[in-house]
C-alpha cells in the first residue's frame, strides 16, 4: 500500500489538516504504517516531547531519535 500522503512535500497547514483528517476517520485501516509514523514524528518534533539535551542523552544510551 502506498502512503497517502507526501509528508515530506506538505506545507504545516496541510500537515496540521492531515492529522485532523487521520483523528476524524472512524477506522485507519487505509492508513499506512509509514503515514502513521510520520505524523507521529512530526507531533514529536513540533511538541519537543524530549528535548534536545535529552535526546542526546537517550543517544548516548543507545536510542536513536532520527
Amino acid at each position: 500500500m502506498m502512503a497517502k500522503y507526501a509528508w515530506d512535500k506538505m506545507t504545516e497547514t496541510q500537515k496540521v489538516k492531515a492529522v485532523q483528517h487521520e483523528l476524524d476517520l472512524e477506522t485507519h485501516n487505509g492508513t499506512t504504517k509509514d503515514d502513521l509514523l510520520n505524523i507521529l514524528r512530526w507531533l514529536w518534533d513540533k511538541f519537543e516531547v524530549v528535548d534536545e539535551d535529552k535526546r542526546k542523552e537517550l543517544a548516548l544510551e543507545g536510542q536513536v531519535w532520527d
